[in-house]
């Protein structure tokens, strides 16, 4: 089996091109759909079980909705206790699939290869801001496979709603770093440094899902406060991690060091000039 979780809050515009990229999917095996909703304040809990009652595949889907908001992290370990598969997949309320055979592409690498723990793929983006897209992001880069920890340490080039990883594994790596989780800013990228710093990583480029890209995200906010944040819980995971793996190559290292002050450096530049145009003539 399958298990996907999908983290919803506020997602009633969009949830249910969601929902319908999972249940589209043809497998050979056993699907689990588990949606948590973290309380949204509007219709989601009513398309989630329009879709339960009255799609093919609605019995897929456990749904929850939270009776009170109890933020991103904790709803996620939530999904994953919940997982009953040998897999766990992920796809936001926000985001969506686009290729039915997602699964069984990744099921087969598996397959094929039992070190193996985690294999994602190209994606594309949706600018909801004037509602253009970008094709297969990864078409022009190189994205490193098998052992990936050094270059992932140095740039997160795992899109998570295009990820499938052992669940066995995914839950070692949320028990042994929860500390760290709960300093960052995402929870994403800190289980995939886990992962790969153990783990052989796979890579099929070939685009099956699509990342809904809003402004307002945690990672892409306008607002400059926000960004520096953001920058900092991002540096303070690629340091613990430099700490834990010892074998980091020092190159690997002074990056990360000269990223973080290069860019946080430049955050604080933009502020000083807000503010500085923001005073009275």
């Amino acid at each position: 089996m399958v298990s996907v979780c999908m983290l919803s809050y506020g997602h009633e515009k969009v949830i249910s091109q969601a929902i319908e990229g999972v249940l589209m999917q043809v497998c050979d095996c056993e699907v689990e759909l588990i949606i948590a909703n973290d309380c949204s304040p509007d219709n989601t809990s009513a398309i989630v079980n329009q879709l339960m009652e009255n799609h093919p595949n609605g019995k897929w889907i456990r749904y929850t909705n939270h009776a009170a908001n109890i933020g991103m992290v904790e709803n996620f370990h939530y999904a994953l206790k919940q997982a009953k598969g040998e897999y766990v997949a992920f796809c936001d309320g926000d985001d969506f699939w686009t290729d039915s055979s997602k699964l069984q592409k990744q099921l087969d690498i598996f397959k094929n290869d039992q070190d193996v723990a985690l294999v994602h793929t190209d994606y594309s983006i949706f600018k909801e801001v004037d509602e253009s897209y970008l094709q297969s992001v990864n078409d022009s880069k190189h994205i490193p496979t098998n052992n990936v920890y050094n270059e992932l340490l140095h740039s997160n080039f795992i899109a998570t709603l295009t990820v499938m990883v052992k669940t066995n594994v995914l839950r070692q790596a949320a028990n042994s770093i929860g500390t760290v989780l709960s300093k960052c800013p995402m929870v994403d990228y800190p289980l995939w440094l886990y992962v790969s710093s153990n783990y052989k990583v796979a890579y099929l480029e070939q685009s099956t899902a699509t990342y809904r890209y809003s402004p307002s995200s945690a990672s892409h906010s306008e607002s400059l406060t926000k960004n520096l944040k953001f920058l900092q819980g991002i540096f303070t995971v690629r340091k613990y991690f430099v700490n834990r793996v010892k074998n980091v190559p020092l190159s690997i290292t002074i990056k990360i060091y000269k990223s973080f002050y290069t860019e946080s450096g430049l955050y604080i530049l933009k502020k000083l000039k807000q503010k500085l145009y923001a005073q009275p003539g």
